[in-house]
């Protein structure tokens, strides 16, 4: 979970630049916390709006259509609600219009079997997949090969998303 927040907020910060820090809003995100300065960039910037009760929830691991809903805020996408594709993405899903977004742009993709599995968890790997798609990075990874990952950490590192992240993570 760490490195996957930790991961979500530089690529924020690639795509932001300068942050300009505000209170972090949350009672759950005290001002010792390990990922403090970067929960409150990232909702000063309206990437992330946490869950009712003003809580974010800093140590629980991040969805599908979580990780759906952060790529397309940090990306800028315009929200759109065509086509579902996904049989278990109903219309009424909270996340709908980011998951279908996130699908067309190619940045996060159901299993090729019309799922989606919008409630499991985002993996480390998975997530560097989705922001090097997000960014615009794909095109040097071509077609992919076996052990997909480590085309995508490759060019991750190359194009200087992940700088850092084993600094930051702790």
């Amino acid at each position: 979970m760490k490195k996957t927040f930790v991961f979500i907020f530089i690529v924020s910060t690639m795509l932001f630049g300068s942050i300009a820090y505000a209170s972090s809003g949350f009672l759950d995100v005290p001002e010792n916390h390990y990922a403090y300065e970067a929960i409150k960039s990232v909702k000063t910037y309206g990437i992330i709006n946490g869950y009712p009760g003003n809580i974010f929830k800093p140590n629980d691991l991040i969805s599908r259509a979580e990780m759906a809903v952060l790529m397309c805020r940090m990306s800028g996408e315009d929200v759109s609600l065509s086509a579902n594709p996904f049989s278990d993405v109903p219309d009424t899903h909270w996340a709908r219009g980011y998951i279908t977004k996130a699908n067309e742009k190619g940045i996060i993709l159901g299993n090729g079997k019309g799922l989606f599995r919008p409630d499991d968890f985002v993996t480390y790997e998975e997530a560097v997949k989705m922001a090097v798609m997000a960014t615009g990075k794909a095109s040097a990874v071509g077609i992919y090969p076996e052990g997909w990952s480590q085309s995508f950490i490759k060019i991750a590192s190359l194009s200087k998303i992940t700088d850092n992240l084993q600094t930051l993570s702790g």
